[in-house]
């Protein structure tokens, strides 16, 4: 996401709208009364700086969330080794689907979730740690567990996409691509808890829009109540009345 829609996105937001509204109102009643120096200028902004520091943090949340998704992106294997008429060929990832018979060696990045089903060396090692979080490699086999709960630790003849050979060959038949895949479940649930509020988040976001609201209904209120004082002297003519009201 482009940096500048970050950072309109943080003011998408029926209070933020509010209080740059009134922030600005301040600032143009003091340049109308001609008033000078800090104190002058003082309410308008510390609502800019209080804003401009909740749009900072709000930036830099989101662009860690998408620099976690970007992490996750460059485990993604970019081409697989896999059987197309009736040999060997090198393919682009995103062309596999389920069925294909892949072939992986050393230093490859599994492209898929793949189930294994021919051993061509004598053993099968593979780094899961970015799934798993295992400091060490993993020895794979063709025997598969008959546990209907196992975790991926247990999933000894399957290869996980993004996970990388570090030992042996093996031929592995595609199980799941992209969201279909361990890594894409994980890459899924980091999107769906980008994109939807939290129950709190919405509470607060129904609060803030409801006493939003009552805030513009009474100041209306107020401002038309007093429409009548707006030609008083004391303000320097009917405008700056308006202004003055508006800004209360």
């Amino acid at each position: 996401t482009p940096f500048w829609k970050l950072v309109l996105k943080q003011f998408d937001d029926l209070l933020v709208k509010i209080l740059i509204a009134a922030a600005v109102v301040s600032f143009l009643l003091a340049r109308l009364n001609g008033e000078t120096g800090l104190t002058a200028f003082l309410e308008p902004s510390v609502i800019f700086m209080i804003l401009a520091a909740n749009a900072a943090v709000g930036v830099i949340t989101e662009t860690n969330a998408e620099k976690a998704l970007e992490e996750l992106r460059a485990y993604q294997a970019d081409v697989a080794t896999v059987l197309r008429n009736g040999c060997f060929s090198i393919l682009p990832a995103t062309e596999l689907v389920p069925g294909d018979i892949v072939e992986v060696g050393v230093g490859c990045k599994v492209p898929a979730d793949m189930r294994m089903v021919e051993m061509l060396s004598h053993q099968l090692r593979v780094d899961q740690a970015i799934l798993t979080g295992e400091s060490c490699s993993v020895a794979k086999e063709l025997d598969s567990t008959s546990a209907m709960n196992a975790v991926y630790q247990d999933k000894t003849n399957i290869l996980f996409s993004g996970t990388v050979v570090v030992a042996g060959r093996a031929r592995a038949v595609v199980i799941g691509v992209g969201s279909n895949t361990a890594m894409g479940s994980i890459r899924d649930a980091m999107l769906r808890t980008e994109d939807e509020a939290t129950p709190l988040k919405k509470k607060l976001d129904e609060f803030g829009t409801f006493l939003a609201k009552v805030i513009a209904g009474i100041c209306i209120l107020v401002w038309v109540v007093n429409i009548g004082h707006f030609r008083d002297p004391s303000h320097g003519g009917f405008l700056r009345g308006a202004i003055h009201y508006f800004k209360v």
